[in-house]
């Protein structure tokens, strides 16, 4: 409660800051073509004063009224939330939330490992492109492993309604992989399954279990947000696996890592020219190495990102990390119209990862579009 509390303050804090200097600057130009010292007996400088003396007053009188406003509103969703017969859920409105927590690798060296948490990624990524569930971010579910969470506190920290966990072998060109889906009140499991089947299998199986736990959620529905062929990288598991072993590497924000993770994703490109993920993937890692300093700033280093993210668009426009990706380079750019085209796009075809929102949301703000794009960065 207390945490969606802050953000209405915050946002009406924001919007309050953007309005009152807008008006200012509305005042400080309008007002030299009025004589205004006739009308009201006040001098220009004297009214814009007093204009500043107002709206430093009514900032703390708009935020009390959005407390004690928002809060009732809040106290009222926290009783129908909660209560076990409440009509949101009943009818729909209140969106399930979900953890896709990492699989255990029951492989004997952690020479897998990159697979393992690529896999249980590609999961999450799957989950989030489905608006009627609320999915926890890549990096929030990781977290829970990387920073030793406590499974209450982590369910009880995110209010959580259900966990998805499981576990992972890897045996030659075999996948034993085995997934469970249960609810955070009582820990009951509500499915699970067990699969054995060939690497090459692996968007099947992703997309089974996915599919599975949404009908076990919410029943039957339209999975037209789930056209996997629109989305699929690759054919080729050789292509597939060195995706994601760059992606995890990526992931280590390291110089040595980064270097690494290139290696791989050229090799990913080399095996499966058509893998639009693996050029997208290359560009974003090409990002981290120029922001972060890695490789020296130049000409050639721009070009070549913005040469494989096109390239991932040209070979599937449904892929949203591109979109993203292109998005932040136009917004850093401030080639706002560009990057809303890409950031719209990005969050059709995804509406539920974090990164997507938050540029959207950025590019919103930008285009004066500020109510949309501060819901966006809440």
């Amino acid at each position: 409660m207390y945490k969606t509390l802050f953000n209405n303050l915050w946002k009406a804090t924001t919007a309050y800051i953007v309005g009152s200097f807008a008006l200012i600057q509305f005042a400080s130009v309008s007002f030299t073509y009025f004589d205004l010292e006739t009308s009201f007996g006040l001098t220009n400088t004297e009214i814009m004063k007093l204009l500043y003396v107002v709206l430093a007053i009514g900032f703390p009188s708009t935020l009390a009224l959005v407390f004690f406003f928002k809060k009732d509103v809040i106290d009222n969703n926290e009783v129908n939330l909660h209560h076990p017969l409440s009509d949101n859920k009943k009818i729909g409105a209140y969106k399930q939330k979900i953890a896709v927590i990492p699989f255990t690798n029951l492989n004997k060296d952690d020479d897998g490992s990159f697979l393992v948490d690529g896999i249980v990624e590609d999961l999450i990524t799957e989950f989030s492109m489905i608006k009627e569930i609320e999915i926890l971010s890549r990096q929030t579910c990781f977290d829970y492993r990387d920073k030793n969470y406590d499974i209450d506190k982590f369910k009880n920290d995110f209010d959580l309604d259900y966990l998805v966990s499981g576990s992972i072998r890897i045996l030659d060109n075999r996948l034993r992989v085995s997934v469970e889906l249960s609810e955070t009140i009582e820990g009951n499991v509500i499915w699970s399954n067990k699969y054995d089947r060939v690497k090459e299998d692996i968007f099947d199986i992703q997309d089974e279990i996915v599919r599975k736990i949404i009908i076990s959620l919410i029943g039957e529905i339209e999975f037209s947000s789930l056209e996997r062929s629109k989305r699929k990288p690759t054919e080729n598991i050789t292509s597939y696996e060195y995706l994601l072993k760059g992606k995890d590497l990526h992931h280590k924000f390291t110089k040595e890592a980064n270097g690494k993770a290139l290696i791989a994703l050229d090799a990913s490109i080399n095996a499966d020219k058509s893998n639009s993920q693996a050029y997208a993937w290359k560009a974003c890692a090409l990002g981290q190495a120029y922001g972060r300093g890695y490789i020296p700033i130049s000409d050639e280093l721009y070009k070549s990102i913005m040469e494989n993210i096109n390239k991932a668009v040209e070979l599937n426009n449904n892929d949203f990390e591109a979109h993203r990706m292109l998005a932040e380079v136009h917004l850093s750019l401030h080639d706002f119209e560009k990057a809303l085209l890409h950031g719209t796009k990005a969050f059709q075809l995804n509406p539920n990862d974090p990164r997507v929102t938050s540029v959207y949301g950025e590019i919103l703000v930008r285009v004066k579009k500020i109510p949309e794009g501060l819901d966006m960065l809440e």
